[in-house]
C-alpha cells in the first residue's frame, strides 16, 4: 500500500455520510405530520396544490420533488422512511450508490418543499456531500461491507474543494460582513448566550473573560481562513489541516447544538487523511475489510465528467463571495439558476453578521384576553429555570424557526398565523411539537410576545437555580381568536 491511497479513506468517509443521512432523517420523521402533514403547520398538500394552479408543466423541473405525484399524511411518512432505510442500507454496505441516490431524492423532496423549516445551510451541504457519495464507490447490485474502494482523484479533489469551500467561506463571509464584532475578535462575546439554541456548557464558556472570547475568535478566524490552504499541500500537512478543522468542529459540539451539520464536517476532514494513518488501526477493528487498488475507466471517467460540471460552480461561489464584477460571473448565472434547487452546489457560511441580542417570542393563551398563560416549547428558552438541552444531532425545527421569526416581523413570518390556527383546532401533531398544553379545549385567544432573553449570573444561577434572565419588550403579534380562523373539524 502507497502513502497516497485512499481507499480506506473513502471507506470512512461513505460510512460517514450515510450516518449523517440516518440522523437527519431519524430526526425529521417525529416531525413530519407537525411540520407539514395536512393539519400541519405548512403543509405540504397545500403548498403542492397552490403551486400546481400557479405553474405549468415546468414545475417538475423548477422544484424537483416526489410530493407532486402524492402529498398525503401517508405518503410523506413514507417517504421519510424510505430515506432512513436506503441511508441504512448505505451504511451496511448494500449497492451503495443506488441506496444513497434513492436517500438524496428522498431528502431532496423534503428541503424543495419544506419551505422555511428546511432550509439551512446543513441541509444544503447533506445533499451536495450526498451527490458526490455516488461517485465514492462503482455502481454495481452488490452487497460489499468490508470492501474500501480507491476513489477517483477526481472525486477525492471535489471533496477537498468543498471541505475548503465550507471552511474557508465561513470565515471569509464574517471578514466581509462589515460587522465590527469580527473585526475586533469580540464576536464571540456574544455568540453562546445568542446562538439559536445554547448547551448547557455554553453558559459557562459565555463567562469566560474577553481576552479568552477574543483569543478564541482569533483562533477561529486561523482555522477557517488559514487552514484550509494545507488541504492544498502534499504528506502530513493534511493530517495537521484535518486535526485543526476537527479540533473546531468538536468545539462547536460542545457548546451548541448544530444537528449533524458538525458530524458531517468532521466526516469530510477524515477524509484528508491517507490510508497510512487508517492502516494503524482500521484493520484491527474490522479485520475482513478488504481494498481494491484500481477501479475501472468507466469509474474514472464519472469522476472526470462530475469534476467538469461541479467545479466551476466552485468557482462562481467564490467569485461571489469576494464580490467579482458581474462580467466574471454572469456565464456561470444560468447554470447556478437551473441546477440550484437540486443542491448539486452551494455557498456556505454561518454566522456572517453576530446577533447581539437574544429576543424570545413566546407563545400565549388564554380564555378570557385578560390572563395570559405561556405554551413552553421543547427547547427554546421560555422558563427562566429551564436548563440549555442538549440535543444534537436532533434538529427541532419548530424551536429553531422560532429564533429566527423573533429576529424579524409578525408580517415576515406569516407561518406563524398557520401555528396559531393549529393549535385553535387542537392538532395533536402541531401540539406534540411542543412541551406542554396548558389549553387541551383550546385557548379562545393565542398572542405571540416578544422578551430580551440573556443568560442570568452565576449567582443567580447557584441560588434560584435560573438560567436566564427576560425583559419584556412587547406585543409582536396580532391578538388572535378562535373565531378569526375557519377551522377544520
Amino acid at each position: 500500500m502507497t502513502e497516497t491511497s485512499y481507499a480506506l479513506s473513502a471507506w470512512v468517509l461513505s460510512k460517514g455520510i450515510a450516518i449523517c443521512f440516518i440522523l437527519a432523517f431519524l430526526a425529521l420523521l417525529p416531525q413530519i405530520m407537525g411540520l407539514y402533514g395536512k393539519n400541519g403547520i405548512l403543509s405540504v398538500q397545500q403548498f403542492m396544490n397552490v403551486l400546481e394552479e400557479q405553474t405549468g408543466p415546468q414545475r417538475y423541473y423548477e422544484l424537483p420533488t416526489i410530493f407532486w405525484f402524492n402529498s398525503t399524511d401517508f405518503f410523506l411518512y413514507a417517504i421519510g422512511v424510505l430515506g432512513l432505510l436506503a441511508s441504512t442500507m448505505a451504511l451496511m454496505g448494500f449497492c451503495p450508490p443506488l441506496m444513497m441516490v434513492t436517500a438524496w431524492v428522498c431528502y431532496l423532496s423534503f428541503v424543495n418543499a419544506g419551505q422555511d423549516f428546511l432550509g439551512f445551510q446543513w441541509d444544503s451541504l447533506l445533499l451536495e456531500v450526498g451527490v458526490l457519495s455516488f461517485f465514492l464507490t462503482p455502481w454495481g447490485f452488490e452487497w460489499t461491507p468490508w470492501v474500501a474502494y480507491e476513489p477517483s482523484p477526481f472525486v477525492r479533489w471535489l471533496f477537498w474543494i468543498l471541505l475548503f469551500k465550507l471552511m474557508f467561506l465561513s470565515g471569509t463571509v464574517k471578514i466581509l460582513s462589515n460587522d465590527a464584532s469580527w473585526r475586533d475578535f469580540t464576536a464571540l462575546k456574544y455568540h453562546y448566550w445568542t446562538q439559536p439554541i445554547p448547551n448547557p456548557l455554553a453558559y459557562f464558556v459565555a463567562k469566560l473573560p474577553l481576552w479568552f472570547q477574543k483569543s478564541s475568535c482569533v483562533m477561529m478566524f486561523v482555522i477557517e481562513l488559514a487552514v484550509p490552504f494545507l488541504i492544498f499541500l502534499p504528506g502530513k500537512m493534511r493530517w495537521i489541516a484535518a486535526a485543526l478543522m476537527i479540533g473546531l468542529q468538536l468545539l462547536i459540539v460542545f457548546t451548541g447544538n448544530y444537528a449533524f451539520f458538525n458530524v458531517l464536517s468532521i466526516a469530510l476532514c477524515l477524509f484528508l487523511l491517507d490510508d497510512s494513518f487508517w492502516q494503524m488501526f482500521l484493520p484491527k477493528v474490522f479485520p475482513s475489510l478488504s481494498m481494491v487498488a484500481e477501479t475501472s475507466m468507466f469509474y474514472q471517467s464519472l469522476g472526470l465528467i462530475i469534476t467538469v460540471i461541479i467545479l466551476p460552480l466552485n468557482l462562481f461561489w467564490f467569485g461571489l463571495a469576494f464580490r467579482e464584477s458581474s462580467k466574471i460571473l454572469n456565464p456561470v448565472i444560468p447554470i447556478i439558476r437551473a441546477i440550484y434547487n437540486y443542491r448539486f452546489n452551494s455557498s456556505y457560511g454561518l454566522f456572517a453578521v453576530m446577533t447581539k441580542e437574544r429576543p424570545e417570542l413566546i407563545l400565549q393563551g388564554s380564555d378570557d384576553n385578560i390572563t395570559w398563560v405561556e405554551y413552553e416549547f421543547r427547547y427554546k428558552p421560555t422558563r427562566l429555570d429551564k436548563m440549555p438541552p442538549v440535543v444534537a444531532p436532533y434538529q427541532p425545527r419548530l424551536d429553531w424557526q422560532m429564533w429566527f421569526a423573533a429576529l424579524g416581523t409578525f408580517n415576515q413570518n406569516l407561518w406563524l398565523q398557520n401555528l396559531m390556527a393549529r393549535i385553535f383546532m387542537k392538532s395533536e401533531s402541531v401540539i406534540d411539537l411542543l412541551k406542554n398544553n396548558p389549553f387541551p379545549n383550546a385557548p379562545k385567544y393565542l398572542r405571540l410576545v416578544k422578551y430580551q432573553y440573556r443568560f442570568s449570573t452565576t449567582k443567580t444561577l447557584f441560588e434560584k437555580g435560573e438560567w436566564w434572565t427576560r425583559e419584556y419588550v412587547g406585543l409582536y403579534s396580532p391578538i388572535f381568536e378562535k373565531t378569526d380562523f375557519v377551522l377544520e373539524e
